[in-house]
């Protein structure tokens, strides 16, 4: 759902995710309502979408390249030679967890690098949305 004034009022005045709106509304802290919706939530990761081919390369330990098989070193040649990785294309991340076994120091620091941690404002309203104290104003206060 795109940020609406309705959908932001909704989720203020709702608190589906029970973060605690009610006190900050009394109160009028609208900077910390805005904060609270855009703080990082625990559990929601957002993928980050493409990485520079660089940051790939980057991740992988020589150990961990020195134990692929020639088809699957031509795999990985060819997926960063672009100069970018879409990581959020299922098959290109799966392809690219495949190629290193669980466990792999590898693996780990590819898995780390396509997500960010995502914010509830990012959860109800779609990546990257960021709600200002102005916002939180107009929701509550309609239309200021």
């Amino acid at each position: 759902m795109a940020l609406t004034q309705a959908g932001l009022n909704t989720e203020l005045t709702t608190d589906p995710a029970a973060l605690g709106y009610g006190p900050l509304i009394s109160t009028e802290n609208w900077t910390e309502l805005a904060a609270l919706l855009n703080a990082p939530k625990a559990g929601f990761t957002i993928s980050v979408g493409v990485l520079p081919s660089y940051r790939v390369v980057a991740a992988i330990k020589q150990s961990d390249w020195d134990a692929l098989t020639a088809s699957e070193r031509t795999y990985l040649s060819f997926v960063v030679q672009a100069g970018q990785v879409q990581c959020d294309a299922g098959e290109v991340r799966a392809a690219l967890a495949g190629l290193f076994p669980a466990g792999s120091v590898t693996r780990a620091n590819l898995v780390a690098m396509v997500d960010r941690p995502g914010s509830r404002a990012e959860e109800v309203f779609g990546t990257g949305v960021v709600i200002t104290y102005e916002d939180v104003i107009r929701a509550v206060r309609g239309g200021i």
